[in-house]
């Protein structure tokens, strides 16, 4: 750890690791040096904990429709390692009404997402924070973090196996289902 450093510089056909914590700053230079495989990583999550306290369990919440969301809870874990690193999933995404969702997850509950824009009324009350919108999106510094932790974990996922997650048909299927009076199709 360092710190009231001007410029960092790193050796010549090598791997340097610069690390910054949430607070860090560097006011010169950084320089991996020639060659080599260089890593800069970003740690902290950037959320203002004076203002919003200790997240516990983080609830992240999207716009279903049908005054429904798709949500998943997950739980500080500091030692997690898997999916999301460092937050144990403890309700698996799912699509449900807002008030199905907090009838299953303890307070304190923070909540973030692009839902909360047509659900936020849903989402107040003791024990409930709705970060604000500035939270909402994943930043690069965050998707390269938990990549970091998950290969260095062994837990790279295959570009092959990947396949998109369809939680329930698509509305104008559905739409097109009713006017045309057909039911209890899958």
């Amino acid at each position: 750890a360092f710190a009231g450093i001007a410029n960092l510089t790193g050796g010549v056909a090598n791997r340097d690791e610069f690390v910054f914590e949430a607070a860090g700053t560097l006011s010169g230079l950084l320089d991996g040096g020639l060659a080599g495989f260089d890593t800069l990583v970003l740690n902290g999550d950037g959320v203002d904990r004076e203002k919003y306290g200790r997240i516990e369990r983080l609830a992240v919440v999207m716009d279903a429709k049908r005054r429904q969301v798709f949500a998943a809870v997950f739980a500080a874990d500091p030692g997690y390692i898997g999916l999301t690193p460092g937050w144990r999933p403890v309700l698996e995404a799912a699509v449900l009404a807002p008030e199905a969702l907090l009838a299953q997850v303890p307070r304190p509950l923070h909540v973030l997402g692009e839902g909360l824009r047509w659900h936020a009324d849903s989402f107040s009350g003791p024990g409930i924070t709705c970060l604000p919108e500035g939270y909402w999106p994943p930043t690069a510094a965050h998707v390269h973090r938990l990549g970091r932790l998950r290969a260095a974990a062994g837990l790279c996922a295959d570009p092959d196996g990947l396949i998109p997650i369809y939680l329930r048909r698509p509305e104008a299927v559905e739409k097109w289902e009713q006017r045309h009076g057909i039911t209890g199709l899958k």
